[in-house]
């Protein structure tokens, strides 16, 4: 990528319903960015009835929507903070330089076989 640009990514964690269960991830630049793309690929679906929020918050235990807001994690597919964002989901989001990006799920989804990676892309401020 080009001189101010990044991306990172990493496996998510099939966590219980706790505030950053599934991700909870310092900024890793240490100055700010935005974040232009956010994205999970689910490799293997939940298995039930359950969604995830993602955004970005001041502290890990504080939970946010502003990437992701209830989007559901059964089917094996791609979510996006472009096309899948629902009510509170941005297409653009600042990322301070003390702060991080969680994503928890609605219920606990440790035992449901759910494998995924998440994706973000953004840009130095």
């Amino acid at each position: 990528m080009a001189e101010g640009k990044g991306c990172f990514s990493g496996a998510l964690v099939a966590g219980d319903a706790g505030v950053g269960s599934m991700l909870a991830l310092a900024n890793p630049e240490g100055v700010d960015l935005i974040i232009t793309r956010f994205m999970f690929v689910k490799s293997v679906g939940a298995g039930g009835a359950f969604t995830v929020d993602a955004g970005v918050t001041a502290a890990v235990g504080v939970g946010s929507d502003t990437l992701l807001d209830g989007q559901s994690l059964v089917a094996a597919g791609l979510l996006d903070n472009i096309q899948n964002q629902a009510g509170n989901g941005l297409r653009a989001a600042l990322w301070p330089a003390a702060s991080f990006v969680v994503a928890t799920p609605s219920g606990d989804i440790s035992a449901t076989g759910f494998e995924g990676t998440f994706y973000i892309e953004y840009v130095r401020v």
